[in-house]
C-alpha cells in the first residue's frame, strides 16, 4: 500500500491490513509515533469500504469519528459524482451530530467513481 510507504518515509510506524509487519490495528491503516506502548503522535487514521451499500460505508466511517488522528481519511467507491456528493453530505451530517467533534477536525473523502469516469474524486471537510 502506497500510503503505508509514505508514512514510513515520513518517519511514522504504520499498521494496516496487508501491510506486512504490523497488521491492522483499529483502522484499515494508521500512522503513529511512540515507544514502549506510549502513543506520542497519531497523524493518520484511514478507513476504506468498497461496497456500494451505504450502511457499510457509514459503519466504517463511525470509527473515524472517534479517532483522535490529525487526519481522518475515508476511501470508498460510488457509481458517479452525484452518489459521491450524497454520501459525503451524509457523512458530514454525522460529523456535525457527533458530540465528540472538535473545531479543526480534518476529514478527507476519497472516492473511486466506477461507472463511466473511472477516476478518484476528493473532498475535504474541516470542522469550523
Amino acid at each position: 500500500m502506497e500510503l503505508k510507504k509514505v508514512g514510513e518515509k515520513l518517519g511514522f510506524k504504520t499498521c494496516g491490513s496487508n501491510s506486512g509487519g504490523n497488521g491492522e490495528w483499529l483502522f484499515d491503516l494508521c500512522w503513529y509515533k511512540g515507544e514502549d506502548e506510549l502513543m506520542e503522535e497519531f497523524p493518520l487514521a484511514l478507513e476504506s469500504e468498497w461496497s456500494h451499500i451505504d450502511q457499510f460505508v457509514r459503519f466504517d466511517f463511525q470509527k473515524l469519528l472517534v479517532a483522535r488522528a490529525t487526519h481522518r481519511v475515508m476511501v470508498f467507491e460510488r457509481i458517479d459524482e452525484a452518489a459521491f456528493t450524497a454520501t459525503v453530505d451524509h457523512l458530514i451530517k454525522c460529523i456535525v451530530a457527533f458530540q465528540g467533534t472538535t473545531k479543526g477536525d480534518l476529514y478527507l473523502f476519497a472516492c473511486w467513481l466506477c461507472k463511466n469516469a473511472q477516476k478518484f474524486v476528493f473532498r475535504h471537510h474541516i470542522v469550523p
